[in-house]
């Protein structure tokens, strides 16, 4: 069984069609680098992109309790941005597990 890619020109909503409807601050977040990826490759992009900043927090702690920073609002900074950037890639997570065992329960 093969799926046939949708025409976003053919899906309209109010008379607009699917490109006038993303906004361009989406587009813009999404950029030009990452459009054409296939999912799988911008999801791995995106855990790798999470494990890097969790590793830097750890560094930063780490140096912070040693003494080597003393700039502690620019770690808790960084902290904030790991732990929003990990809650996020959960939600993409369970959004994704969601979406598939809805597929999984479709009949045929």
């Amino acid at each position: 069984m093969s799926l046939q890619p949708l025409n976003a020109a053919a899906i309209t909503s109010s008379g607009k069609n699917l490109g006038e409807l993303q906004s361009s601050s989406f587009r813009s977040q999404v950029g030009e680098s990452q459009q054409g990826l296939p999912f799988a490759e911008l999801v791995s992009d995106m855990i790798h992109e999470v494990d890097a900043q969790q590793q830097v927090v750890a560094e930063d702690v780490q140096r912070l309790a040693s003494g080597e920073i003393d700039n502690l609002q620019q770690v808790a900074t960084n902290v904030a941005k790991a732990d929003l950037s990990f809650r996020f890639l959960m939600e993409i997570r369970d959004r994704l597990i969601t979406s598939y065992q809805e597929v999984m329960r479709m009949q045929v």
